[in-house]
């Protein structure tokens, strides 16, 4: 009896014996963002129930277990690294491992850190202190900061072949903005007590980004995923896809409908591996469906909130594509697949996913 009763548990997979494997269908294709430095056993078995999965690198260092859960659970996700090399917390907070190591080093080169003509720090995020990623960072011991934390990343996170990619916080290649957000007086990126140009400064940015992406790019190769979370037409030289955080995004140069047709036709550019993101708005489905239903109007991913695990009615499987997205004389966005018809009304915010019958 007590074999027939091994055996039974073994065949039926208890959980300790046999991972149980996700099962997901092809579309819609969901991605998590998930930005906490660490996650349990549950969350990691929640997080194997998406396609994309961004998970902060800090959980390689408190639990590298749970991530590897991921991918035995779910052999097909793309799990990628998340970092934010633009910031720093400052004082460091708890579980951030390889924060405080970056934070020891540029405390230790002391002209790494983006200043104001003052010489006071440049903030853009509370209780964080911003990095200079620009091409005239000042070089200590013959290397910018750009450059060695591309450096930093290659050899202590992106080494670990449980990552598929890396995405990259602000990643926009404009950041004169900041010089005169909240209390800043302006940004000195060269560190000689000027203001400095803002044409000039966001060029020498961009260099810096596209240097820090192709340093990572060069090292990694052309499989290796690497995503930015800022919906413009920059670096997709390098890049596989970008994150249309909080979507629709009114900042890309057309805030009509509250910038969907701006940030609609960014994301038929910027590749499959482009994410949707909706901001999180709670009990309020009919918000969920218009940003989802925006989603797959293209080929990427759709992504709720920030640190969420939930899954919604509306992720139920839609078969495949029948072809590309339309847009019909009353105005609305249309396209099919094989067990539904996706429907978006932009002006209206308005989306809906009509399942055909089975």
């Amino acid at each position: 009896m007590c074999l027939l009763l091994l055996i039974a548990i073994i065949a039926g997979g208890c959980g300790s014996i046999i991972a149980r494997k996700a099962k997901l269908g092809g579309n819609p294709k969901l991605a998590a963002y998930w930005t906490s430095p660490t996650m349990t056993k549950d969350e990691a078995d929640s997080l194997a129930n998406f396609h994309l999965v961004v998970a902060d690198m800090e959980n390689l260092v408190n639990n590298p277990d749970n991530l590897r859960a991921i991918k035995k659970r779910n052999p097909e996700v793309k799990l990628l690294a998340y970092s934010n090399p633009m910031e720093l917390f400052y004082p460091m907070v708890a579980n951030r491992t390889l924060q405080k190591e970056v934070l020891e080093k540029v405390e230790a080169a002391g002209k790494w850190w983006l200043l104001q003509p003052d010489g006071e720090p440049v903030i853009f995020w509370p209780g964080m202190r911003m990095l200079n990623l620009s091409a005239v960072c000042p070089e200590v011991n013959g290397a910018r900061y750009n450059r060695w934390i591309a450096r930093f990343l290659l050899e202590k996170v992106l080494f670990n072949s449980v990552w598929d990619g890396y995405f990259m916080d602000n990643s926009g290649g404009d950041v004169s903005w900041i010089g005169t957000y909240g209390r800043n007086k302006g940004i000195d990126s060269g560190n000689n007590g000027e203001n400095d140009d803002t044409s000039i400064l966001d060029f020498s940015w961009s260099l810096g980004i596209q240097e820090f992406l192709r340093v990572i790019r060069e090292a990694k190769g052309p499989n290796f995923l690497m995503v930015g979370n800022k919906g413009t037409l920059e670096f997709l030289n390098i890049l596989d896809g970008k994150m249309f955080e909080e979507f629709p995004n009114d900042y890309l140069g057309d805030d009509k409908a509250g910038g969907w047709y701006k940030s609609m036709t960014n994301y038929f550019q910027t590749g499959p591996f482009s994410i949707i993101q909706a901001r999180q708005v709670p009990n309020n489905p009919e918000h969920r469906l218009f940003i989802l239903s925006s989603a797959l109007l293209f080929d990427g991913y759709y992504a709720y909130g920030q640190g969420l695990i939930r899954r919604f009615p509306e992720y139920q499987e839609i078969g495949k594509a029948l072809g590309p997205a339309r847009e019909m004389l009353d105005g609305s966005w249309q396209r099919e697949f094989s067990k539904a018809i996706v429907k978006v009304w932009p002006g209206e915010r308005k989306g809906e996913i009509i399942y055909k019958s089975r």
